[in-house]
């Protein structure tokens, strides 16, 4: 079997490793796999209700260029930026049609107050960037799987901390705030949760990498073995065992390949 190399495109390189033997490659995954629109709108299913979810024609997602380039010429890079239309009309039979924007943002680390300082300049800048009287709605969404549950609601009032209850009473209204959807994988089963989902494969190695031991693995590997579409599981299996090289020291190339050859035999890559 020939070795493992890097998926196609250019993921970012692995950061530093921390101090468990772990590296930081996972915007690089996250990126490579969530930005085909089948796997997005999966992902999307698990941060809403099935209410919620039947509201939009998810045939219409697309994803949309997510760089932006400040005053003065800085650039700045959202996760993913999703664009899909509604289904359902609104009250009056209005609505049906009508344009929603997803800002994705994926954390493996615990950073409330930045990832909320992030999303509110992902949506000025979404917003800068239209033309006419109206701006589109965003709904802003984070996948997480760090180490140990995202501590509580992901909201910016949050961060407004220290002012007298009759000044928040008074003005409540017109302090910035907004709510973020939240997946913490750590919380879900992914094989009951994430049942049918195509990506089902990545969100387990995600959630287990941090833990990862042979078993865990090869777990992995059996999941991805279960993908109907030949490509895309020739896919999954190539980039999870490159995930798994790139995020942990204690997996070399000769180990990754072992227990994918003890589990699955000689998988054509």
């Amino acid at each position: 079997m020939p070795p493992l190399e890097k998926p196609p495109g250019n993921p970012r390189p692995p950061k530093d490793r921390a101090a468990d033997g772990t590296r930081q490659p996972h915007d690089a995954l996250f990126t490579r796999v969530f930005r085909k629109e089948e796997f997005c709108a999966e992902l999307l299913g698990l941060a809403m209700t099935k209410k919620e979810a039947a509201l939009f024609d998810w045939g219409t997602l697309r994803v949309e260029p997510g760089s932006f380039v400040r005053e003065g010429g800085a650039k700045r890079h959202a996760d993913l930026v999703l664009d899909v239309r509604v289904r359902a009309a609104g009250a009056g039979g209005g609505g049906r049609g009508a344009r929603i924007v997803v800002l994705m943002e994926h954390k493996s680390y615990k950073d409330a107050p930045g990832t909320l300082m992030q999303l509110a300049e992902y949506q000025i800048l979404t917003h800068a960037q239209e033309d006419g009287p109206t701006r589109t709605p965003i709904v802003p969404v984070v996948l997480y799987h760090g180490r140990g549950a995202w501590p509580g609601p992901l909201r910016y009032r949050s961060l407004l901390k220290g002012a007298h209850p009759a000044v928040l009473e008074a003005f409540g209204d017109c302090f910035l705030d907004f709510d973020c959807r939240i997946v913490d994988l750590g919380k879900l089963d992914i094989p009951r949760d994430a049942k049918g989902l195509t990506c089902r494969p990545i969100l387990y190695i995600m959630q287990q990498i941090w833990g990862l031991d042979d078993e865990r693995l090869a777990e992995f590997y059996r999941m991805a073995r279960e993908t109907e579409d030949e490509n895309t599981r020739k896919e999954f299996l190539r980039t999870g065992a490159w995930y798994v090289k790139a995020a942990r020291d204690d997996y070399d190339e000769e180990r990754v390949m072992g227990v994918m050859k003890e589990t699955l035999g000689e998988p054509e890559l």
